[in-house]
């Protein structure tokens, strides 16, 4: 009786520890995931940001350079 006490102990321990490494394996994934997403996210609006204040000085300037003489 003892000995199966043991063996249902160990083997509840071993699918615990099993079952907790997979959720922490798929949660790291995740948040891998997550963090490459909002990187790449940020990418797109730093250069949509980026490219419309390029814009908007090109065109302050623009006039300036066309009053220039060549």
């Amino acid at each position: 009786m003892m000995m199966i006490m043991v063996v249902v102990v160990v083997v509840v321990m071993v699918m615990v520890k099993v079952v907790v490494h997979s959720v922490r394996s798929i949660l790291f994934e995740l948040r891998q995931d997550f963090v490459q997403q909002f990187e790449r996210f940020f990418h797109i609006i730093g250069c949509v940001c980026f490219e419309s204040i390029l814009d908007r000085v090109c065109l302050r300037h623009r006039p300036s350079y066309t009053l220039r003489p060549a």
